[in-house]
């Protein structure tokens, strides 16, 4: 099942606070105005909101009819909104699953795109549109809901569909990829993997252009070339147009991470990942899984080959630590082998060195397995 079903239900996700106000003491949350909210219509006082655990500064003001009005663009700046006034019109286009969400000043018509999809409550019309607005009407336009602690303390939390999924293991033809330089990953409904560890994988040609901004994949099973334009997502066979493919506005193009969708036409393959699991799929298309490959053949030259350093990188910072990674084979297996040092020391704090069979089994010597991420961040 793909994940392009959900990208509607994160749009709806907030529809439900469209009937009355989400801010009043008789809510079942118990959500109530916010604390310390100006006594007097007019009248700008400071506060902070709590938006996926940063405290906000933000300015309130209370309106002639008791509304109490919040400046919501530091709100939708740190969630990476877009922000756009025009008109009676304030749009907001969201980061997270890139939804173009708007308020007519004039009417309070909530839109998603040009639906309608209901009105504020008790709505002042305005002449111009500006970043006033309700805590009801911030949580609509960025896909947050609202909480209120005891002390007063107003929260924003992303809506779950919204929020970006890591720990992703990739599987390309049931095998796992244990190496993987760029994380696959979800944004909304939006799965982003990577082109090059997928490609390679599969023994495809990857040759990249960074001036004309093209990457191209040469099939090993059918030698078809195909190139896709980064910057408008433009897919190219053997140099004819063929289309376009969507949500490239989501690409990384210097990692080459990029929708599930464009690396599918790049590499003749069905990739899903089932509501739930962490498990990505990477199967060649039935067209291209049938070609007849050497595979006894690779089996046999890889088990009579010795040690081959494939990569060596390495990082320095101004405190002396060193980070260093060697990736090899030797024979029928895959090694990656990972040193950090601290303080200037040759002396590992972190060694370990993870191991692959062609076979299908695979384990580490050494510290446990990075792929814990024990010393992230360290």
């Amino acid at each position: 099942m793909r994940l392009l079903s959900r990208s509607l239900a994160a749009v709806l996700a907030a529809l439900w606070t469209l009937s009355g106000p989400t801010v009043s003491a008789e809510t079942e949350t118990g959500t109530a105005p916010i604390a310390a909210a100006p006594s007097a219509a007019g009248t700008v006082m400071h506060t902070e909101i709590i938006v996926e655990g940063t405290a906000i500064p933000v300015r309130q003001t209370l309106t002639e009819q008791g509304e109490t009005l919040i400046d919501a663009r530091p709100l939708i700046e740190h969630l990476k909104g877009e922000i756009s006034l025009d008109g009676t019109i304030l749009g907001v286009r969201r980061y997270h699953d890139r939804a173009n969400l708007s308020i007519d000043m004039a009417d309070g018509k909530v839109r998603a795109g040009t639906a309608v999809l209901g009105k504020l409550p008790e709505w002042a019309p305005r002449e111009t549109a500006d970043t006033w607005i309700s805590l009801n009407a911030i949580a609509i336009l960025t896909g947050t809901h609202i909480s209120q602690d005891e002390a007063g303390t107003v929260t924003l939390t992303l809506d779950d569909k919204l929020r970006p999924q890591f720990d992703l293991d990739l599987f390309v033809d049931g095998q796992r990829l244990p190496f993987i330089e760029n994380e696959p990953r979800t944004i909304g409904a939006i799965l982003l993997v990577p082109l090059v560890d997928i490609a390679e994988a599969l023994g495809h040609e990857i040759r990249q252009d960074s001036e004309l901004g093209t990457v191209t994949v040469v099939r090993v099973q059918d030698s078809a070339r195909i190139t896709l334009e980064l910057s408008t997502g433009l897919i190219l066979l053997n140099d004819v147009p063929q289309g376009l493919t969507a949500y490239m506005s989501y690409a990384d193009p210097d990692t080459l991470l990029l929708p599930y969708s464009a690396v599918e036409t790049l590499t003749g393959t069905h990739i899903t990942l089932e509501p739930g699991s962490d498990r990505i799929d990477v199967r060649l298309d039935d067209r291209l899984s049938g070609a007849a490959l050497p595979g006894a053949y690779v089996d046999d030259e890889a088990a009579s080959t010795g040690f081959v350093p494939e990569r060596l990188s390495y990082t320095l910072d101004d405190r002396g630590n060193l980070n260093a990674g060697l990736s090899a084979r030797v024979r029928s297996l895959n090694t990656q082998t990972r040193l950090e040092t601290r303080s200037g020391s040759l002396e590992p704090s972190w060694l370990g060195t993870e191991i692959q069979s062609l076979d299908g089994w695979r384990g580490s010597i050494g510290d446990a397995t990075p792929d814990y991420r024990e010393m992230s961040g360290v």
